[in-house]
């Protein structure tokens, strides 16, 4: 009896379990209750975000994902922005939100992906240098909003407050 032989006699239980396993997830797959692109995106961060819609059908997507896999590997969480691909076909409700009428559309949310306040897209060239163009900026694009918020907080702590009587407030 050849080695292999041998192999499947005494592991038939192990390989009939396994492929029993492949056989349930690729049902459960085909069934739409596992993502066949399953990522882990946390549509509730509010951290700056530069975002791939892309669609699996679509060529254009097809010819752009190793561009946008090598700019995502580089840039990834640099400058606190993250990078994401989100499938079009399992996140409908972003791609309403967004607008987002055709693929594959890049966009910059400075205030994470749920939100679509002062959301930028980006229409450059779709290749390495013009990521990372977009990628710059859109730090400064942060740098403006941070440095708005600054003035703003301090112009808020500069207001008059002597109009405002505190005994009301200590007077039943």
């Amino acid at each position: 009896m050849s080695e292999f032989s041998k192999f499947i006699r005494n592991n038939s239980c192990m390989i009939i379990s396994i492929l029993s396993l492949f056989v349930i997830i690729l049902s459960l797959q085909n069934a739409g209750f596992i993502p066949e692109n399953y990522t882990n995106i946390n549509t509730n961060n509010s951290e700056p975000t530069i975002v791939l819609f892309k669609a699996d059908w679509c060529g254009h997507c097809k010819k752009l994902i190793p561009t946008w896999n090598n700019f995502k590997n580089d840039y990834d969480n640099k400058d606190n922005i993250s990078i994401i691909t989100i499938d079009t076909d399992d996140n409908q409700e972003l791609v309403k939100k967004h607008n987002v009428n055709g693929f594959p559309t890049i966009k910059f949310c400075p205030n994470g992906v749920s939100s679509t306040e002062n959301t930028i897209t980006y229409d450059g060239d779709r290749n390495l240098p013009g990521l990372i163009e977009f990628f710059e900026q859109c730090q400064g694009k942060i740098e403006n909003l941070t440095e708005e918020l600054a003035e703003h907080n301090e112009e808020s702590e500069e207001e008059d407050l002597s109009g405002y009587n505190t005994e009301s407030f200590y007077n039943y």
